[in-house]
């Protein structure tokens, strides 16, 4: 039985919408004491200060799981509609103000019980400087448990406003009650060298080249507060209805409860807009949530969200898969660790079953042993496991991974999640397959995208480098009949094709933009990909007397610090020189030669190639001179098998997949030599007909 403690780390985004919409989000606006003047003094309630064992008295209050707090939360019950609360009166207008004050929080937030507004009143949240502004919120955001969660307001005062337009409201009675105010202990406002963030350094950001093709999925993580204390992530979810439900999937010991629903806000498009850059937009989360199904025996939850995201916040509902199988090869979580902007890890080896314990059923757990790049943090949990077909396959409850020591991580497997017990309150299948159809593997849906394309793009080869062409393919969705792209540093630094080649002739990270369109609309994806310097070298000749010469060429891109040639026959090193860009060798003995070069500088790479030089006792007729069978900027990579170790292929047999015996162990892409490709039947003799490569 394994146990593991799952540790929170927490950063709060603000949520200002520039557009009235219903339900729960801001809507915008200007308090009108910000133009008023001749106020009266507004009236403080002074919270009590936070304990100094804070953490231990919240972690008694979950006793299997012992989150990491941000914030110390304080029970009040503050009715804002007092006649002590207003500051300006006047026949058709009237502000209420109640200032929050504590001696020792980074920011407060609030949550409000018993919230109900008429037309023609505004609610604003500000701190004093005014450098922050919550809201508006209005009768837009009522419900029907009457309760309201906010984002915090950096500072250590909050001021709550309320401006009632008397002609709009008449004589309806406002009603408005602060719960509860919770003090932020971890400053989630303070900057790391610049940068919101506050995970660790080895977290990848979802626009870096390592989540190029996670730019649609990405669409449906968000990061979430709940109960103003803590943080996770999620993933909007789709069902069989293709309806665009506000479905989230998370875990059990993020929401556990109906009030855990109800008091948590949800965060979308946080990510920053390049690989490494700048802050995420903030103004992109809804409030509150209704619980659909969960169960302390297994580690998930689906709640409703008060309203379905609308278009601007670009939402995506994720396919998912329920197939029982025993293992899976490769896999990605995108995340928000301590709340920081969007993230992107991934394990390129196996998957299997792993006892995450905790109180949760045994063995229903995917076991990551290691993350290739990325990790996961406190505030990842409850993020989706995805595999390399890009469905849900489970999502984080925890384990040890962090920077310093990524292994061992676990995510409740999706497939049990469905259907393991019976009581729709305790399952997946009744919420996501409302249309009966029973299926293993569910599609995606762009709840906004009918018809209208959604852009994506795929790269060959995987790892660019300099002064080589990269081959740049279309792979967006919805039939798009225009591309316009914009290469930063590429040449050309535009293009029209679908699917155009650029070459790069600095090393970097370079911005990539495509455009599509077709007569429903467009869309556009941004992404960052990384070029490496080319490291590479030629041979005069390959094919010589012995005795003779050959000279080789260093072709690398980036200057040396060191540059080593050897050159190797039976096992034996003939040449050993080091640190020229041009090297002559004089081979005396007949035989097969193989070249190592070793390059030292911004990178280091070691190239072999092996059988480069043949030497031949005999007098020649001719010399053998190089020949390359591409140009000069042709891009030369390694098969890509995927995951699932075999070559795709059509042929008149029916067969769909080629030499499904192919061993994977941790690396997706194989060099593989000697595999035997069945083509097609010969019909004028009875055997078959093979291809050795």
């Amino acid at each position: 039985m394994r146990i593991a403690i799952i540790t929170f780390f927490i950063s709060i985004l603000c949520g200002v919408c520039p557009k009235p919409l219903s339900a729960q989000i801001e809507h915008g606006g200007t308090p009108w004491s910000f133009s008023y003047s001749g106020l009266k003094s507004v009236q403080s309630y002074t919270l009590h200060p936070v304990p100094g064992d804070w953490e231990e008295i919240m972690a008694s209050k979950a006793p299997d799981l012992k989150p990491q707090l941000f914030a110390w939360p304080e029970q009040v019950d503050l009715l804002v509609f007092q006649d002590q609360y207003v500051v300006f009166d006047s026949p058709d207008q009237r502000i209420y103000q109640v200032m929050i004050a504590s001696n020792q929080a980074y920011s407060l937030n609030l949550i409000f019980s018993n919230f109900h507004l008429p037309d023609g009143v505004a609610m604003y949240l500000y701190n004093p400087s005014r450098s922050t502004v919550r809201g508006s919120y209005t009768s837009a955001n009522n419900k029907s448990h009457g309760i309201l969660p906010t984002t915090p307001v950096p500072g250590d005062v909050i001021v709550v406003e309320v401006n009632v337009n008397k002609e709009i409201a008449g004589e309806q009675l406002p009603t408005l009650t602060i719960d509860q105010v919770a003090q932020d202990q971890l400053n989630i406002f303070g900057a790391k060298g610049g940068r919101f963030g506050r995970s660790g350094e080895c977290n990848v950001d979802i626009n870096c080249p390592q989540g190029a093709e996670w730019q649609i999925e990405k669409r449906a993580v968000c990061k979430f507060l709940r109960g103003g204390s803590w943080n996770c992530s999620g993933a909007l979810i789709n069902n069989t209805n293709n309806d665009g439900k506000a479905y989230l999937l998370t875990a059990n010991h993020c929401i556990a409860s109906g009030i855990h629903a109800r008091t948590s806000v949800f965060y979308f498009k946080y990510e920053s807009p390049e690989c490494y850059g700048s802050d995420g937009p903030l103004e992109y989360s809804i409030a509150s949530s209704d619980l659909l199904a969960t169960t302390t025996k297994l580690d998930f939850t689906l709640v409703e969200l008060s309203i379905p995201p609308p278009e601007r916040y670009d939402p995506y509902y994720a396919g998912w898969d329920r197939q029982k199988v025993v293992f899976v090869d490769s896999v990605r979580v995108i995340h928000h660790p301590a709340g920081d902007v969007k993230k992107v890890s991934g394990s390129n080896g196996r998957i299997t079953t792993g006892d995450f314990g905790g109180g949760f059923d045994e063995n229903t757990h995917w076991w990551i042993a290691e993350w290739d790049f990325g990790t996961t943090e406190g505030g990842s949990s409850g993020s989706p496991l995805f595999n390399m077909d890009h469905k849900i396959i489970g999502d984080l409850t925890g384990g040890d991974a962090s920077c310093s020591y990524n292994y061992n991580d676990y995510f409740q497997k999706f497939w049990v999640s469905w259907d393991r017990y019976p009581d729709p309150s305790e399952q997946l299948k009744a919420w996501l397959d409302p249309a009966g159809l029973d299926p293993l593997v569910w599609n995606g849906f762009d709840p906004y995208g009918t018809g209208k394309p959604l852009a994506n793009f795929s790269i060959i080869p995987k790892k660019p480098v300099t002064g080589k062409y990269v081959r740049f393919s279309d792979i967006s969705q919805g039939n798009p009949e225009s591309w316009s792209w914009s290469f930063i540093g590429g040449e050309p630094s535009s293009s029209k094709q679908q699917h155009p080649l650029v070459y790069f002739e600095s090393p970097g990270y370079h911005e990539v933009k495509l455009v599509v369109d077709n007569y429903l609309g467009g869309d556009t994806i941004t992404q960052t990909i990384w070029v490496d310097p080319y490291v590479g070298f030629s041979v005069d000749h390959s094919r010589l007397v012995n005795g003779s010469a050959t000279t080789l060429h260093n072709h690398s891109s980036s200057a040396h610090a060191d540059l080593l040639w050897k050159t190797m026959q039976q096992g034996q090193y003939a040449v050993n020189q080091g640190n020229l860009d041009t090297q002559e060798l004089i081979l005396q003995n007949p035989g097969l030669y193989s070249v190592l070069f070793e390059h030292h500088g911004e990178v280091s790479r070691t190239l072999f190639h092996q059988n480069m030089i043949k030497v031949v006792s005999e007098e020649l007729i001719f010399r053998g001179d190089v020949v390359a069978p591409y140009t000069e900027r042709e891009m030369i990579a390694a098969m890509d098998f995927g995951d699932n170790g075999y070559l795709p292929g059509v042929n008149n047999l029916g067969f769909t997949a080629y030499a499904n015996a192919f061993e994977r162990v941790s690396d997706p892409t194989q060099i593989i030599a000697g595999a035997r490709f069945y083509i097609e039947r010969n019909h004028g003799h009875t055997q078959p007909i093979w291809l050795n490569t």
